[in-house]
């Protein structure tokens, strides 16, 4: 059996991306323009776009996991960090540096049953429509043992992934990558054994690969060493990644995870140190928290801290069981839509927009999609908090999710005409029939369910799963828990290849 090196940078414990964002609370003040610092995915090309400002990379320096590279070699998705002028109210700049490095790489050990993720090197990664795939088309082409290189945000929930990006390698030796943040927790060195815990992954160090002097909770490292087994590493160097602060007065506009969190003036987005003037952080509806996925744009100071003017809080980790406004969803092409009247119909399902409905394309490649921009046949993911006394949606948010598979659909609400002789029921007004395949589950006990943003079905514990008799009994029980549905297209309704039985009530929204 071959040795399987690695190159892992690691961050701990672990959140995703994910690239399809939800929530909200945004407010700007002034504008931004000049020198600066982007982080976040790639979301277009020409040359490339990162967080909706096109830069020309025709003089850049790019380099992908330290080594030189060229634009060609960037993909859709790929995390990176851009340095360079750039003017935000024209959405132009000029790259003069390109850095990526994979965030995992490495042999896949687990594929969870919905083919929906998959562990590499102890982290769960989760692919959701939304995020870029190459060499393979859906979780359900891999197998174990096959390997991958990942991308994404970093992530601090259990050891969890939010892939933008993910490559299927070709088989041999591979190098494997994961980045993360050390915490308390990983701290923990065994000096005897000479090890210390990442993520779940055991780490063993030597005199050659002894740990950096100034090692402490916070540094995002990256190991280089040989994988014995699933759940150990033998390092051949450990070394602190870097996050250079640029000159004062530059400007940064970084999306991704709050890392550190002590106070609103003091917090980490992306390991790069954070303040929120007193001012701008009193008229926010929502304050980060530690692991919440933000949008950050401001400047660097004379310390190195970025002081922000804009804050966009796109998530809230926890939910303890409690409702959200993520609760009414349905994902499907438009069937037709009515600008004047403000109205579409996605799956059967009319929707009526709001003035305060978000509009996003998820393939960035138009970042001022809105109402005008909505079409006969795009994709789109809706969630709502309500419905109107016609029975119709009123959307939070309506996201174009063109990589999305067309005959795959999504819906979440209510049930209705439950038949348990015939296993049906209606969801939204849409009639939703099992299959001999349909795996049912129970999670309407659950306190600590996380909804995933906008896009990404609902996932819960195997250990939720239960067989078709119970799983109606327990919905005719519980008639006011929401139920999460994720299927395909048969006729005018939906064959579920998935039934959830949530802990939620539309009753009890805010």
């Amino acid at each position: 059996m071959k040795n399987i090196c690695f190159f892992i940078i690691h961050s701990i414990p672990v959140v995703l991306l994910l690239t399809a964002c939800s929530g909200g609370g945004g407010i700007a003040e002034g504008g931004l323009e000049g020198t600066g610092l982007g982080v976040g995915p790639v979301s277009s090309f020409g040359s490339i776009f990162v967080n909706d400002i096109e830069y020309d990379t025709r003089n850049a320096d790019i380099l992908i996991n330290d080594a030189p590279a060229d634009e060609t070699q960037l993909k859709l998705g790929m995390y990176v960090r851009v340095t360079g002028p750039h003017r935000a109210e024209t959405g132009q700049g000029t790259a003069q540096r390109v850095e990526y490095r994979d965030r995992l790489r490495g042999q896949i050990s687990f594929i969870n049953a919905n083919a929906t993720a998959v562990r590499v090197l102890g982290q769960l990664v989760k692919i959701t429509p939304e995020t870029h795939l190459y060499g393979f088309n859906t979780v359900a082409d891999l197998k174990v043992g096959d390997s991958l290189r990942v991308s994404g945000p970093s992530s601090l929930r259990r050891s969890e992934i939010d892939a933008t990006f993910v490559e299927y390698l070709p088989a041999g030796t591979v190098q494997a990558a994961l980045i993360t943040s050390i915490s308390m927790v990983d701290i923990a060195v065994d000096t005897v054994a000479q090890s210390f815990f990442i993520g779940g992954l055991r780490v063993f160090y030597d005199e050659a690969s002894s740990l950096p002097e100034q090692f402490q909770v916070g540094d995002s490292i990256q190991i280089l060493g040989r994988k014995t087994n699933e759940h150990a590493l033998y390092a051949d160097s450990i070394q602190i990644l870097p996050h250079d602060a640029l000159p004062a007065g530059s400007l940064t506009h970084i999306v991704g995870s709050v890392t550190r969190y002590e106070n609103p003036q003091d917090f980490d987005v992306e390991y790069y140190p954070v303040s929120l003037p007193q001012a701008l952080a009193e008229r926010l509806q929502r304050l980060p928290a530690l692991g919440s996925q933000v949008s950050i744009k401001g400047t660097f100071d004379a310390d190195g801290v970025i002081i922000v003017n804009e804050l966009q809080v796109y998530d809230e980790i926890p939910l303890s069981g409690t409702p959200n406004d993520l609760l009414l969803r349905v994902g499907g092409p438009i069937e037709n839509v009515a600008p004047a009247a403000g109205q579409f119909k996605v799956f059967g399902v009319d929707c009526l927009l709001q003035e305060r409905t978000r509009y996003r394309d998820m393939s960035g490649a138009n970042p001022t999609y809105g109402m005008a921009d909505l079409r006969t046949g795009d994709y789109i993911n809706v969630v709502a908090q309500q419905m109107d006394s016609q029975g119709r949606l009123m959307p939070l948010e309506a996201f174009h999710s063109p990589f999305a598979p067309a005959d795959v659909r999504q819906l979440q609400g209510p049930a209705g005409a439950i038949d348990s002789l015939n296993r049906q029921l209606k969801i939204l007004g849409v009639d939703v029939v099992s299959a001999a395949n349909t795996r049912y589950f129970d999670a309407s006990q659950m306190t600590d369910l996380f909804l995933p943003p906008n896009g990404p079905s609902v996932v819960v514990p195997d250990d939720t799963e239960t067989d078709a008799a119970t799983f109606f009994r327990q919905l005719e029980a519980l008639p006011r828990k929401l139920v999460h549905a994720n299927g395909s297209v048969q006729g005018n309704a939906m064959q579920a290849k998935n039934l959830i039985l949530l802990p939620f009530e539309l009753s009890s929204s805010p």
